[in-house]
């Protein structure tokens, strides 16, 4: 159960204070180069952000024909911090 709501800014700032390094835990063959799984890092982040009252928000983006990804962070008060898009 998620704490009491504190502002959305306290809560993401705790929240980002919490947060601990990942370390890689699988290599890829290809390039012998280490990496962190993505269930490793939902693991370490989804407990972090729900005790904080924030959800991590990822959407697949399409635009002059480039693929990425749009991440935001929604706060149980409802509102959002937009952190924009990264395109690949």
């Amino acid at each position: 159960m998620p704490k009491e709501t504190n502002t959305p800014n306290a809560d993401l700032i705790n929240a980002l204070a919490e947060f601990e390094n990942v370390k890689a835990n699988k290599i890829n063959p290809a390039f012998k180069a280490k990496y962190v799984s993505l269930d490793a890092l939902l693991e370490a982040t989804k407990p972090v952000l729900h005790k904080n009252n924030l959800a991590l928000i990822q959407t697949l983006v399409s635009e002059d024909g480039k693929i990425g990804v749009h991440t935001k962070f929604l706060h149980a008060s409802g509102d959002q911090f937009d952190f924009g898009k990264l395109m690949v």
